[in-house]
């Protein structure tokens, strides 16, 4: 008897949640309605512009919709929506169409929402992060440096302008630094690491300007030559 008193009392709690959170928010809606423009697994970033593309039997215009959100807030263009989430775990889109004088509740959606990851330095195609090791041959071949963050947010890639870095290493007990303009591992840079023994660690010191899409510290790193 206790449990099926448990069992019964479990329902009566939440039952009228999941009738207030109906009554209030619509229903579930189709996920195709909603497209992520930046995100290619339909996730939402924390912190950054995440355009949203509505599409409801057709009608795509942005002028016929209004959308909220429980996470942030939502702006709009001309052509889409934007919603910046503000911080990581989930976010419920809720979706209105205005039809002539009156607004329409349509429904809702829960979008997954995470932090952007960490800056990493990609050196040609390979990336790396704070601590990690390469091949003085890999990089010695290499001809640029760049920001990533992730695969999965369109145009991430142009977030940061690399306008000059440096490399360091310790020889001899002194620190020394030399440093380049632009992104290029130039021939003068390959000659300095082309210098260093296997085993040492080379140090990039990265100074970038941002589009202003997010503002993040980039770190140092520490590559050791493998």
């Amino acid at each position: 008897m206790k449990s099926r008193r448990l069992y019964i009392c479990v329902i009566f709690i939440w039952f009228p949640w999941i009738l207030k959170g109906q009554y209030r928010y619509g229903e579930r809606l189709s996920d195709s309605i909603f497209t992520l423009v930046n995100s290619k697994s339909s996730i939402l970033y924390a912190g950054v512009d995440n355009p949203v593309e509505i599409s409801i039997n057709g009608d795509e215009s942005i002028e016929d919709f209004i959308l909220e959100t429980s996470n942030g807030i939502v702006l709009h263009d001309s052509l889409r929506f934007i919603t910046i989430p503000v911080r990581s775990g989930i976010s419920r889109l809720i979706l209105s169409k205005i039809e002539g004088k009156d607004t329409i509740l349509k429904g809702h959606q829960f979008f997954q929402v995470k932090n952007v990851p960490d800056p990493l330095l990609k050196i040609d195609t390979s990336c790396f992060d704070e601590i990690s090791g390469i091949y003085k041959r890999q990089l010695i071949r290499s001809d640029s440096i760049s920001i990533f963050f992730s695969s999965d947010i369109a145009g991430s890639e142009n977030w940061f302008k690399i306008k000059e870095y440096s490399i360091g290493y310790i020889f001899g007990g002194f620190y020394r630094s030399y440093s380049f303009q632009g992104n290029k591992i130039s021939n003068a840079t390959k000659s300095i690491i082309n210098r260093i023994s296997p085993g040492k660690v080379v140090i990039f010191t990265i100074i970038a300007e941002s589009e202003g899409q997010i503002q993040k510290e980039l770190p140092v790193y520490r590559l050791r030559l493998l």
